[in-house]
């Protein structure tokens, strides 16, 4: 019915199969949109299309003034977004970089930068229209993640305080994250920052006036904190070189923590468990753990009144930890801290012919303390590893019987190394008592899972490993 020709003139890339669509090169819209009348580049009317720069990615979006996509950058992701002048003209064009280092930053709301576009916030509950004034901003990129404390005094005018996230469309007064807007006096503003993200700080004025005032940032006392590695890392120190930031912990709720604190950061490459210990030192020095640059994520502690401090920990890969040494009392010292990374030593090979295998965890090795698969300590038995590898797609079923003793069982994957992912778990049985264990896993082929039989709270004893696959 469309044999292009001259009437119909389609090339060969584009053949259309209705007679009356000679799609012209004009109007070369894809399969999806046939164009089954030529004069009409769109077959659905409320999708008009009017825009070379409208890519229409809503089949609801009709261009109409509520979304006008009158922004080539705007590909239409709030329906509610109309796009006329999402950043006044000039605002934060030049603004001021800030970071964590910067105390008693002397400014002016007018000084050269400042611009006078910005009448009103998108924060919540600010209704008016009242910053008359000119306002100046500063750029922040968050070094960690975690609360960040900004500041504004000195002022005898009523500037406030705005921050601003960069959500994608830069300085956008709409994207107000959190305000402080007091009538006199000190201003200051404390939010949740996420590493990278970019925050725009503006001192604003309510009413036609400028005025001096001084900037400062607080952040966490993890900026900038030294990073530990794998396999082995061990980093000596001195406490006193530290900062007097942190006094409570969530995880210790019985004591404050008045001492200097060095801090010291750590990244998974891969999922695993994490040994520390902190060594070497005469004065009660303590040792905690942080998921995140909080201390409200305070996820372990070891809080001796003497010798050495240990604890342990399991980690996703990817994931960002921070340790921290501190004091109880107002005391340094010299000390030695150290991070293993361990894995599985020497694992024993099994497979769907293994069929039943003896076994005792006292014949095993006695590293790990924790598992990711249960929010508990107390595994601190020695532990037996196998190492299973499947030949084909199914699923694995792995019993431990015969136990006389409380014996845990834990299935992990691999890591990108082929190491056992202790970071990461599969599946476990962990019944209270002698009572046996039992775990079915599906498995795909080529891919390894480590099979570990841990022993509760110091726990040894025979037992019989059963696989069975299907």
């Amino acid at each position: 019915a469309d044999d292009d020709d001259v009437a119909d003139d389609d090339d060969v890339a584009d053949d259309d199969d209705v007679v009356v669509d000679d799609d012209d090169v004009a109007d070369d819209d894809d399969v999806a949109d046939d164009d089954d009348v030529v004069v009409d580049d769109d077959d659905v009317v409320v999708d008009d299309d009017d825009s070379v720069a409208d890519d229409d990615d809503s089949v609801a979006d009709d261009d109409d003034t509520s979304d006008d996509d009158d922004s080539v950058a705007d590909d239409d992701d709030s329906v509610g977004d109309d796009d006329d002048s999402a950043v006044p003209a000039g605002f934060c064009d030049d603004e001021e970089t800030i970071d964590c280092s910067t105390s008693g930053l002397a400014g002016n709301n007018g000084q050269a930068g400042s611009t006078d576009a910005v009448d009103t916030w998108g924060c919540d509950s600010i209704t008016s229209s009242g910053w008359t004034g000119p306002e100046f901003a500063y750029a922040l990129v968050a070094e960690v993640s975690g609360p960040i404390t900004v500041t504004l005094d000195g002022m005898t005018e009523d500037l406030d305080l705005i921050v601003v996230e960069d959500e994608g469309a830069g300085c956008d007064p709409d994207a107000c994250l959190d305000y402080s807007a007091g009538f006199s006096g000190t201003e200051e503003v404390e939010f949740e920052a996420v590493v990278g993200t970019t925050y725009y700080v503006v001192v604003d004025a309510y009413g036609d006036f400028t005025d001096d005032y001084t900037l400062t940032v607080s952040c966490p006392a993890c900026v900038g904190a030294a990073e530990l590695t794998c396999p082995t890392a061990s980093q000596t120190g001195n406490n006193s070189a530290g900062s007097y930031l942190i006094e409570e912990y969530d995880c210790v709720s019985t004591a404050t923590f008045v001492g200097p604190e060095e801090i010291y950061a750590f990244t998974a490459a891969e999922g695993g468990q994490f040994a520390v210990e902190l060594t070497g030192m005469t004065e009660d020095l303590d040792l905690f753990l942080l998921d995140g640059c909080d201390t409200d994520e305070c996820d372990a502690s070891s809080t001796e009144s003497s010798g050495d401090e240990a604890l342990t920990f399991v980690a996703e890969a990817g994931s960002t930890w921070y340790l921290v040494v501190d004091a109880q009392y107002d005391v340094s010292d010299d000390y030695t801290l150290t991070l293993e990374c361990l894995t599985c030593a020497a694992p024993t090979a099994v497979d769907c012919a293994t069929g039943s295998l003896a076994g005792n965890n006292g014949d095993g090795t006695d590293l790990f303390d924790v598992s990711s698969c249960v929010d508990d300590e107390s595994y601190d038995g020695p532990e037996q590893v196998y190492e299973f590898t499947a030949a084909a797609d199914g699923d694995l079923e792995i019993g431990v019987t015969g136990v006389t003793d409380d014996l845990a069982l834990f299935v992990h994957p691999a890591t990108a190394s082929a190491a056992c992912d202790l970071g990461t778990c599969t599946d476990h049985s962990d019944y209270i008592g002698a009572l046996d264990e039992e775990v079915t896993i599906p498995v795909l082929t080529g891919e390894t899972y480590f099979i570990v039989v841990d022993g509760w709270e110091g726990a040894v004893s025979d037992y019989t490993l059963e696989l069975s696959c299907s």
